[in-house]
């Protein structure tokens, strides 16, 4: 996450949605402005946190302590918050009137791997995974970004809430690595304990009433 693209991608993908219909109605360059000026003043805190779950990631279903800072971001941000669900994933709810109800989704989860980047904040963790067997741990898919884009959405989107209605459900989903997260999480009642979304964003994909690649 060396730049803001990340984030940026997300944004533009939820005015893809039709989640700024019911908005305040502002110009284009306004708007761009508001978001723009927003992201200049988090974007060194965020990539603190991109750096802090980089050097501290967790295996599938072991995601605690990445869960506990994304929720604890995400109250900060002003939403209603759900921790373990799924497992250890994570469920923040932004009502803001009346509008479509937007899913964003952050994997969480890192793999296996030694890493050998050279780094500063490069990885040493060391895990037992499903086996037993000790091993190296990194954040060799971006899952990091992820979770660090998806704070940052948060941040944007509760900061110019004048400008839009509806409904955001960013969720952190577990264990996206072995595939079996995002069925952990609709198992326990992802779309009947929370608003069921109209459309659903991940992994710089949309799909309508999705929940992503898995």
């Amino acid at each position: 996450m060396k730049s803001p693209s990340a984030l940026i991608v997300l944004i533009v993908m939820l005015a893809g949605t039709n989640l700024w219909a019911g908005g305040a109605g502002s110009s284009r360059k306004a708007f761009g402005a508001a978001i723009e000026n927003k992201i200049d003043i988090e974007i060194d805190s965020l990539l603190g946190l991109y750096k802090q779950i980089h050097a501290q990631p967790e295996l599938a279903f072991q995601e605690e302590k990445t869960a506990a800072r994304l929720a604890k971001e995400l109250r900060g941000a002003g939403f209603a918050v759900t921790e373990k669900v799924g497992g250890t994933g994570v469920v923040g709810v932004f009502k803001n009137g009346n509008g479509p109800t937007i899913l964003v989704r952050a994997d969480m989860d890192a793999l296996p791997i030694v890493e050998q980047t050279g780094l500063a904040y490069a990885s040493k963790m060391r895990l037992r995974d499903r086996d037993g067997l000790d091993v190296g741990v990194m954040h060799a898919c971006g899952h990091d970004m992820n979770v660090a884009s998806l704070v940052g959405t948060a941040r944007v989107m509760t900061h110019i809430k004048d400008r839009w209605k509806g409904t955001l459900v960013f969720i952190g989903q577990p264990a996206e690595e072995i595939g079996a997260g995002a069925k952990a999480m609709l198992d326990d009642g992802l779309l009947t304990k929370f608003p069921r979304p109209d459309f659903a964003l991940a992994k710089g994909e949309q799909v309508n009433r999705g929940l992503g690649d898995e």
